[in-house]
Order: structure tokens, then sequence, then C-alpha cells
């Protein structure tokens, strides 16, 4: 390991920091930032030939027997290498493994493009792109844990046939339990990519020339004692870090209250109050808290809607046939939704901070990414908005007032839900990126 002389922490290695990102991943990646994309690349081959390892071992689990010995999974794994090496003696299945291949490095690309906003800072976008790439390569070796874990789980959970004595088999549930590892699997990694992706280096200083906060004008040159020649503001004025007194800090659930609400309320009021430039972990605590809530709205509107349809059937024997049904679609759907959540959020953010600082010349996308956090809240909303629309649908539906409605125009009952429930989600996401262009427009003078 070598010493970084501007922060004096150790410089990894690729090996090193392919090992450390299993364990440490934001110490791995920031530490690793000075590797070239050569170096990253050859970890992310490196993660790929663990995660189809780790593929082959479980491939050899699942066929082999009950009682099973080590060498016989063994066995059963090579039996399977010598069927993908004949599978490969023809043209089909090299084309196979090529197209394999692309697709893997093609998503590796399209994800960098998504997470960019999240480990963005103020300098050209092309450095923004490429750090988020060179660290979603580091990050590769993730993927062999995920894996081996869920895979371990599935194969488990499908050899359950043992327990076919009791009346409840474990094989029943194979499909819901394979939905929440899978569920689980995705929210770790997400949760690795956003810390790992968003950390900042130990020190961090702005690299573009101070613009007045009036009218954006470069004061590059100009004595700190004069005004602005636009506009007339005074440049110590500008440059004083009290002009952008930040946002509230967040220590409980009232406090992201009102700041959910000042932000929806007036996000322009936010913008101008945001500091861009400066080290602030508040709007990584405020999505944190977000994607909580969002976590636990989902079942509590599962359980209602599932109590308003047996309300609506008759049945109300809620405790024999629901408390599973809510436990396990409500918990799965609540981490799909965190990741629906936080991956809007990136692309909506990206999106923005492209947009509004293309005239600008300067890489906006911290700020659109710290309004998106700030504004995460309006995703509980949102979320509850949908719930109440769902439950008016299981309404309308139980008393049968969609039947008239789709002969009338010729459409099936299906199509008229599920054009109405897209509807409502691509509004929240129209609401939601406004507030957020709004909010970078107003942070995009910021100098702090």
């Amino acid at each position: 390991m070598k010493r970084d002389g501007d922060y004096g922490e150790p410089k990894y290695k690729p090996a090193e920091a392919a090992v450390v990102a299993l364990v440490r991943p934001v110490m791995a990646v920031r530490r690793a930032d000075h590797l070239g994309l050569g170096w990253a690349w050859l970890v992310h081959v490196a993660g790929i030939i663990l995660a189809a390892v780790a593929l082959l071992l479980l491939a050899g689990y699942e066929s082999s027997g009950i009682n099973s010995t080590l060498s016989e999974v063994l066995s059963r794994s090579f039996r399977a290498i010598n069927e993908l090496q004949g599978e490969l003696n023809h043209p089909r299945g090299w084309a196979a493994l090529a197209a394999s291949v692309i697709f893997i490095e093609a998503s590796v690309m399209l994800l960098a493009v998504v997470c960019m906003a999240w480990c963005s800072r103020e300098e050209k976008i092309g450095i923004s792109y490429v750090r988020a790439l060179r660290r979603l390569m580091l990050l590769t070796p993730h993927a062999a844990v995920m894996v081996g874990v869920i895979g371990t789980a599935l194969v488990w959970v499908r050899r359950s046939q043992w327990l076919s004595h009791t009346r409840v088999r474990i094989i029943d549930y194979a499909l819901p339990l394979g939905a929440l590892v899978f569920a689980g699997g995705c929210l770790w990694a997400l949760w690795v990519v956003l810390r790992a992706l968003g950390c900042r280096p130990a020190s961090s200083m702005c690299r573009w020339p101070a613009r007045c906060e009036g009218c954006g004008y470069q004061l590059a040159g100009l004595r700190r004692d004069r005004s602005c020649p636009e506009c007339g503001l005074a440049i110590a004025k500008t440059l004083d870090k009290a002009v952008r007194t930040g946002t509230a800090t967040m220590n409980g659930l009232g406090k992201w209250l009102s700041v959910t609400y000042q932000a929806v309320r007036r996000p322009s009021a936010l913008g101008k109050r945001l500091q861009v430039m400066s080290s602030d972990t508040g709007h990584q605590r405020l999505l944190t808290v977000t994607l909580i809530l969002v976590l636990m709205t989902v079942p509590a509107a599962m359980a209602g809607a599932l109590i308003l349809d047996r309300l609506l059937s008759g049945h109300v024997d809620l405790v024999k046939n629901g408390v599973g049904e809510v436990i396990v679609a409500g918990t799965v759907l609540g981490l799909m939704m965190i990741a629906t959540t936080a991956g809007a959020a990136l692309m909506i953010a990206g999106l923005t901070g492209v947009l509004v600082g293309w005239r600008q010349g300067r890489n906006l996308m911290p700020a659109a990414m710290r309004a998106a956090c700030y504004l995460s809240g309006f995703a509980v909303i949102w979320s509850l908005v949908f719930w109440c629309s769902m439950a008016v649908f299981l309404v309308v539906m139980s008393l049968d007032m969609l039947t008239p409605l789709a002969a009338r125009y010729n459409i099936a009952s299906e199509k008229i839900v599920f054009f109405w429930h897209y509807a409502v989600a691509s509004l929240g996401l129209l609401i939601y990126g406004t507030l957020i262009e709004r909010a970078t427009k107003a942070a995009r003078n910021a100098n702090w």
C-alpha cells in the first residue's frame, strides 16, 4: 500500500481494493480512486469469474442428493463444466457467450450513467462518469457473494421436500421465499452501491470559479470588496458562507416531516439554501429515513387493502388466511419500492443536473442529487396516494361499477385498473422531477 500525500490515507492496489470492498466498500473505493479503468476492469472480470464459479457450485449442489458429500457436489459441478465446453464447440454456443459478455458490460456502463449523479462532484461530467464506472467495477465481487447467498437459499428451499411429513412444506413457499431472498439481496446491493459511490474524499474543494449568487456572473479576478459588475450584489456577501445556510439537521421524525414539508412546498427556497460544495450528509440521512418509511408504509398499506378486500367480500377471518400473505407480499413489495424510489431519485437527478447545467457550463449533478434526496419525502406522500387510489378501486370493483364503463368503451376492466395506476405513478414522477428542477435551478450558483 502506498500513501496518498494529499490526504495521508493509504492507496489501495487493485487486489487490495477488491478484497476490502467486500467488507468496507466506502473505504475501498475512496482509496482506489487513483486506479485507472484498466485495473478496475480486471477486478470486474475477477468478480464475474467468481460469480460464475459460485453458479457452477450451486448447480452441482442442486443436482446432487440430499446427503451428498462435497466431492459429489464438485463432481457434479465439473460435469456441468464439461457440458458447457460441449456447447461451446458449436457456433451458437460462442455467440451466446459473446452476447452474455456484451450484455454484462453494457449493463455496467448504463448503470454507471444512472449512478453518476450520486458520486458526481464539482468537475467535468466525463470525470464523474469515469469515477462512477471505476467504482462500480471495483464492487463487482459483491455479485459473487449475492449469487452465493441468494442461490444457496433458493436451492435449500427447493430441496426441502424432506419436510413433506409436516402439514405445511417449505417447498410450498418456494416462490415467495425466493422472491423475498432476491429482494433482500437487491436491497443489500443497492445499499452498498449508494454508500460506496456517494462517498467523498477526505478533502474536496471547489474547482470552479466563484459565481455571483444574484446573476451567476463569474467573479474570477475581482476583488472581494467590489460589487458584481452585472447585478451590483456585493462580492463579499456572495462569498460569505452564511449566504447558504444549509438545511436543518436531521435528528428525528419531526424534523424529517418539517424538512420534507418545506422542501415540497418551496423547492426554490430549498435550492437557495443548499450548500452544494460543502461536505454535508444531511441529504443522505433524509433519504435513508425516507426509504425506511417507504418499507414500513407498504406492508401497512397491504394489510389495509387486504382487510378492506376481506370485508367487502364477506371474509373476516384475517388471522387464518391473510397474515402470511401480508408479511411475504408486503415485505417483498416494500423492498422493491425502496429500490424503485432510490433508482428514480438517481435517474431524475442525473437528467435534471445535465439539462439545467448545460447552459451553465457546470456540472450541476451534485446540486440535483442533494435536491432529490431532500425531496425524497415526496415518495412517501405519493405512496400513500397510490395506495388510497388502490383502495378506491377495490371499492369500485366490489360494487361492480367498472363493468358498465368497460362495456360502454369496449375496454377490459383490468386495462382500466392498469392504466389508472400507471397514470397515478407517472404523475408522481412528473411532479417529483419538476420539484427537483426548480430546486436545482435555484442552486446553480452555489459557491459552498
